[in-house]
């Protein structure tokens, strides 16, 4: 039930229950002019009375309707600004929290950003690194097989030192031939021992390290406190005339003196052969 029917329910037994306050009040006279009226007259006093009562009750009605209204009015205004606000402080905070859930994606993004950047110079330097390891690598096979070479050589011409040999393994140089030379005489002899001297200096000189010349006076002034080089040219050569007195061969000789094969030989043929003539 709605309440503008509740309302009329109540105004109708108002009425109900005061119409017998008003028939009370009555006095015997008025019954009795009550009796005495006719029946239509009758009629039209309780149509107007009906009349005034529907008039009643309508204003109470259309009275109370507005009230009920305004009432609800201001209820239901009040219910929607409640409503509004509420929706309001809703759509902020879903704002809010989309406004946080955008700077987290924007700040994951800008970190997922850095990261990439970080792999990819990661990977180049992992990629330059393994590069350069089999750079190494590769240098490292070349330096091996190198060395197992030179190794393999080495083992292919032992150095012996133990027991002196009389011959010297001398077949792959022509062998000296000391007895069938051409005696020479003094001059030619004193020509071919400077011309031995003058090529081990030249080969002494070739060894020694290039000093800068920086100031020419400390140099002259030096120079004056090297050894002489005709001295170590001579422990050169008592050195080799006595490993091949000795029985070593020509290349043992040739490794230890740091002299060519061919010098050493030359040496021998000349110096040899003069110790031989004076012993003679």
């Amino acid at each position: 039930m709605t309440g503008l029917e509740i309302g009329l329910l109540i105004i109708g037994a108002v009425f109900f229950i005061g119409s017998f306050f008003v028939s009370e009040k009555l006095s015997s006279s008025d019954m009795d002019e009550i009796k005495g009226l006719s029946e239509d007259q009758v009629k039209a006093l309780i149509d107007k009375s009906l009349k005034e009562a529907d008039e009643r009750v309508d204003k109470a009605i259309s009275d109370k309707a507005e009230e009920k209204t305004e009432e609800f009015t201001v209820a239901a205004d009040k219910e929607t600004n409640n409503r509004i606000m509420s929706i309001g402080e809703y759509a902020d905070t879903v704002f809010d929290s989309m406004t946080k859930t955008h700077d987290e994606i924007v700040f994951l993004y800008q970190m997922l950003n850095d990261k990439q950047e970080q792999m990819t110079k990661l990977t180049k330097t992992l990629g330059e690194a393994e590069s350069h390891v089999r750079e190494l690598l590769t240098e490292a096979e070349k330096q091996s097989s190198a060395a197992q070479k030179a190794s393999s050589q080495v083992r292919a011409v032992p150095i012996l030192k133990s027991a002196p040999a009389k011959k010297a393994d001398t077949s792959a140089f022509p062998p000296l031939q000391k007895k069938t030379v051409a005696p020479k005489t003094p001059e030619e002899k004193n020509a071919d021992k400077k011309e031995a001297e003058a090529i081990a200096d030249l080969k002494s000189q070739e060894k020694a390290p290039a000093k800068p010349a920086k100031a020419t006076k400390e140099k002259s002034a030096d120079s004056d406190k090297k050894p002489d080089p005709s001295a170590d040219t001579k422990q050169t050569r008592e050195k080799i005339l006595s490993m091949y007195h000795q029985g070593y061969s020509l290349l043992d000789i040739a490794k230890e003196t740091g002299k060519g094969i061919g010098e050493v030989q030359l040496i021998l043929q000349l110096f040899d052969e003069k110790d031989g003539e004076a012993g003679s």
